[in-house]
């Protein structure tokens, strides 16, 4: 059969090689800034900056950017550009694994490793963007402010009417020490430049997410946090089972925030699955384009060996409570789709496609 060859860069031909064939010795590089998402590029976290485009942070510990912009346009693949943080905050300390992401009031941001690396604790990283170019300010300590085993991945930030910024830092679970979620809280003052962890926000509160299997080392509780203008948090959890999969995705409403309250959130002690996405793991939710009519979430994948994805999600005729119709949904998340049990996964699993994940399924809370 006759077949059509275009034409690749060095660079792009090397990555293509390096995906299909599995070279051995071959590192796939992410290429410089070409107007498309990269190969072999994940999203561990994102914001929305206006109504088409996001914000995104990498998880690389050595090559690649740490930073990028996605634009969506409704009209083709989201369109990716990489930013320059080589010295941030400087050449031989640069920020890594940086997994979580949250807009600020003021216009700022936050973003946070992961883990501790090169015997220091990870970092919260305050910076502003302008235009292209991401500036730090400072950097914050964790809530335990030493090197310790914790994996942060998913980060929220509300306004206080006292002027201070509610930060919630998610911790996933799936390790010996931390078998479930939990979830932190302290509080930024943007101002003074100083982040206050409380003893409750230290000591945290576990989350359990719906539906997760029962091996606890493929089990990540908490990979993402969501906002929304009502106060629900919603978060994403997924099951990982190692670089080539399996995964499996499912968010749910994790808590209910009042930033003025002491304590801050109310957890959820029986959440149902919201959406559940088999074969993609999910590591990045925010707010929906207006590129993409009638979409009410986005979300973003890691998929590890895969690359990853930028999907919008849409609304379901069914709720959690049984309910017909979404009008009890908060405004920007009408989208919280797909409600299934354990046994309805392998019947019906979410439409997946170039467009848009839509999902159908039966109330299974």
């Amino acid at each position: 059969m006759p077949f059509k060859l275009s034409i690749f860069s060095n660079a792009a031909l090397l990555s293509v090689l390096c995906l299909s064939l599995s070279l051995p010795g071959c590192a796939v590089q992410p290429p410089a800034a070409t107007g498309v998402a990269p190969p072999a590029m994940g999203y561990s976290g994102m914001t929305r900056l206006d109504p088409k485009t996001y914000l995104v942070v990498h998880d690389f510990k050595r090559a690649g950017p740490r930073l990028g912009l996605l634009r969506v346009t409704g009209k083709g693949a989201p369109q990716y550009e990489p930013l320059d943080t080589a010295n941030w905050p400087s050449p031989h300390s640069r920020a890594t694994d940086l997994e979580a992401l949250c807009a600020l009031p003021d216009g700022g941001f936050l973003a946070a490793e992961s883990s501790p690396s090169a015997g220091r604790a990870a970092r919260i990283f305050h910076f502003e963007l302008s235009g292209k170019n991401p500036r730090l300010r400072q950097t914050l300590p964790m809530p335990r402010g030493a090197p310790h085993p914790n994996n942060f991945e998913a980060m929220a930030c509300a306004s206080r009417r006292d002027g201070r910024v509610l930060l919630l830092l998610g911790e996933r679970g799936g390790s010996t020490q931390y078998p479930q979620g939990v979830l932190y809280w302290g509080y930024f003052d943007p101002a003074a430049g100083t982040l206050f962890w409380p003893p409750s926000g230290r000591a945290g509160a576990a989350v359990h997410p719906p539906s997760l299997r029962p091996n606890v080392r493929e089990r990540r509780a908490i990979a993402d946090f969501y906002l929304d203008a009502k106060g629900a948090l919603w978060a994403v959890a997924s099951e990982d089972g190692g670089n080539a999969g399996p995964f499996r995705s499912i968010v749910y409403q994790a808590a209910t925030v009042h930033p003025n309250n002491e304590p801050p959130v109310d957890i959820n002690p029986k959440p149902c699955a919201r959406w559940i996405f088999d074969g993609l793991k999910v590591e990045a939710l925010a707010a929906p384009s207006s590129a993409i009519t009638d979409s009410v979430l986005s979300f973003a994948t890691d998929d590890e060996h895969y690359g990853g994805l930028w999907r919008p999600l849409y609304d379901s005729p069914v709720d959690c409570d049984g309910k017909l119709g979404a009008a009890a949904l908060p405004a920007e998340g009408r989208a919280l789709g797909l409600w299934m049990s354990d046994a309805a996964i392998t019947a019906q699993i979410p439409a997946i496609n170039q467009n848009n994940i839509r999902g159908k399924g039966r109330q299974g809370c």
